[in-house]
């Protein structure tokens, strides 16, 4: 079994605090009017995951992102730097509700299984920067095309901090067959989607950020991925196609 470390920075009345989580290696800066399903899930006001807006009031993120006290947690909308609060497309909303999925396991032997939370706040409105996403549906398979991951996470393995400029970078969506034989078996399963290239990785502060196929189409949120965000080894994501119905009812 390979080495493994979940990524993202977040406090949880369960579970505690874990270690700081995904970055994009290898990413390059972007407007977030490019990507303006991007929401900064935030920690008493510091960024800790990403997230993902798929309605005006609803944005999914991976259930290790959550699990304190709901007051401390925020969303930022409209923001190309996950620094800012206040910009004339910004908007920032506490969470009314989140609902963690109650199947979610923080164990990295079996691969951090049902990595996903759905969170609820008052309408954020579109702007050029604001826009709801489309998920994918029920059944959808994506391997081997070459999608885009999101994230202000760090930019490299170790000694740097959060970027405060959104990152993109692509990375090609593999099998599961062919991510378990680098991972395994007990790691990977049918909720599980992972990407890989030569010199992207999502890394700490990314974890809970949106993979998007086709320019518009979410199909997963970052759950977890080598230590040192190695490059050598697949990204795993949470199957968007595989929690949609739950994602729909919750």
């Amino acid at each position: 079994m390979k080495s493994y470390i979940l990524l993202c920075l977040f406090v949880s009345a369960i579970y505690g605090q874990e270690d700081v989580g995904d970055r994009i290696v290898g990413g390059t800066g972007v407007d977030i009017s490019f990507h303006p399903w991007q929401i900064s899930q935030r920690i008493n006001g510091a960024h800790g995951c990403g997230a993902t807006l798929i309605a005006n009031t609803k944005g999914v993120t991976g259930g290790h992102c959550v699990g304190g006290f709901i007051g401390i947690y925020t969303v930022v909308a409209g923001t190309t730097d996950q620094s800012v609060s206040v910009c004339t497309t910004c908007n920032v909303r506490p969470l009314t509700n989140v609902v963690r999925h109650p199947d979610f396991s923080n164990n990295g032997a079996i691969g951090y299984p049902n990595d996903i939370a759905t969170l609820y706040f008052a309408s954020i409105p579109n702007n050029i920067n604001i826009n709801p996403i489309a998920m994918a549906a029920t059944g959808g398979d994506y391997a081997g095309q070459n999608c885009i991951v999101t994230g202000w996470g760090q930019m490299c393995s170790s000694g740097c901090g959060l970027t405060n400029v959104l990152q993109q970078g692509t990375m090609a969506v593999l099998t599961n067959a062919q991510c378990a034989t680098i991972w395994s078996a007990n790691q990977i399963n049918n909720g599980h989607v992972c990407v890989q290239s030569p010199s992207v990785a999502p890394c700490n502060g990314d974890s809970g950020g949106p993979l998007v196929c086709g320019g518009n189409t979410l199909i997963g949120l970052h759950s977890w991925g080598a230590s040192g965000c190695n490059p050598a080894y697949p990204s795993v994501f949470t199957r968007i196609s595989w929690f949609r119905t739950w994602i729909d009812s919750n």
